[in-house]
């Protein structure tokens, strides 16, 4: 039929086999059906970490939860949406071009130098494109330009990009068809989705931080050679 509801477990599907079927449903009713999947482990993981006095403190989530791709449609969701639209829709996107194509350029440059190299068969192609998207967001998001290849930045935001993935994939946490488990703490033997949880989680707030951090003290300096200065 046009309408199909699976259940397999806790996760519930629902099956729209019509272009009709999913413009009656999605269009009238969008507020109900633009929320994003539940993806316990990406999103909703606690970290347990044991305290002194027997007592169990909830630190944090797995590291994901605030992202724009995983957030619920709620008031956050639409704010960070309309923020995000004003500065990356089509009416503003002109205002990269020229960074944009340097990078393009710089991108070129260096796939006919690996060419002339040796790297005949692109062996490098994936690692220089992935480089250059992270370096072209780097500098809009925060006006930061990689120096090098093997940039420290670069090379986190590579490793939690790997991570986010691997996150997300279907079926490979089990945390996620029994979101009870999501409560297990660190320390528990035999079970590692825990500990890697807390140890992604770390390695994403530094992403989130220390650009931000960076930024901020770019700023504070700034702020204060003009003071200085007036």
């Amino acid at each position: 039929g046009d309408v199909v509801y699976p259940r397999a477990a806790s996760r519930h599907v629902l099956i729209l086999n019509s272009h009709q079927t999913a413009l009656d449903l999605l269009e009238p009713k969008s507020a109900i059906f633009s929320s994003k999947p539940r993806i316990v482990f990406a999103s909703d993981m606690y970290v347990l970490l044991p305290l002194p006095i027997y007592t169990i403190s909830i630190s944090s989530r797995c590291g994901f939860g605030k992202t724009l791709v995983l957030t619920p449609y709620n008031a956050r969701m639409r704010t960070a949406r309309k923020y995000f639209n004003s500065l990356m829709s089509s009416h503003h996107a002109p205002q990269y071009w020229t960074l944009e194509e340097a990078a393009a350029r710089q991108l070129v440059r260096r796939i006919y130098e690996d060419i002339s190299g040796g790297d005949e068969h692109g062996e490098r192609l994936f690692e220089r494109i992935k480089w250059t998207t992270a370096s072209v967001a780097l500098l809009i998001a925060y006006g930061y330009e990689p120096a090098k290849l093997d940039d420290p930045l670069i090379r986190m935001e590579g490793a939690t990009s790997s991570y986010f993935e691997q996150a997300t994939t279907p079926g490979a946490w089990i945390v996620n068809s029994i979101p009870a488990l999501k409560r297990l703490p660190t320390w528990l033997p035999f079970i590692s989705f825990p500990r890697i949880a807390a140890k992604w989680r770390r390695e994403t707030e530094d992403v989130v931080n220390y650009p931000f951090e960076m930024v901020r003290a770019q700023i504070v300096s700034y702020l204060i050679s003009v003071t200085s200065n007036s």
